[in-house]
């Protein structure tokens, strides 16, 4: 399996969100956009800072399919929640992180214990998942296992 050469985090609109990109040597494999500018839903910690995953998107060749059994790189979602998770960290938010799910990849936030909330409907009624500070841990780690 190839490895990954480069990762990049950096600010992408002024100081609410910020991009992580990870490239082999000459393509993109995985990208996020984190939105540092949100609250958190748990109780306990509700209206606290996360750090929130507004965009996460692996390159169609490293998706788990049965039909691609010989895909170029695996772990990349984990991998990069664990990005947003440092990153909520470095910004003492305690590894809190929330998202919203596309339907495809609800059992994957389910897979890594993320706690599971409602369909939003003012979010399109995708599934609201978020992290705390125990699951991060977690999550950084075992991988969520």
């Amino acid at each position: 399996m190839a490895r990954i050469q480069t990762f990049e985090l950096f600010d992408a609109f002024a100081n609410d969100f910020k991009t992580a990109d990870l490239w082999d040597s000459i393509e993109p494999q995985h990208c996020e956009q984190l939105d540092v500018n949100k609250a958190s839903r748990i109780p306990g910690t509700i209206g606290e800072s996360i750090v929130y995953v507004d965009y996460l998107q692996s390159a169609p060749w490293n998706g788990k399919r049965k039909w691609r059994p010989n895909r170029q790189f695996g772990g990349l979602g984990t991998l990069m929640l664990q990005v947003a998770i440092q990153l909520s960290l470095e910004l003492d938010f305690d590894g809190r992180v929330g998202l919203h799910s596309l339907s495809q990849s609800e059992d994957f936030y389910r897979s890594r214990q993320l706690t599971e909330f409602w369909r939003d409907p003012d979010y399109q009624g995708l599934c609201y998942f978020e992290m705390t500070a125990s699951q991060a841990a977690n999550l950084l780690n075992n991988g969520g296992e």
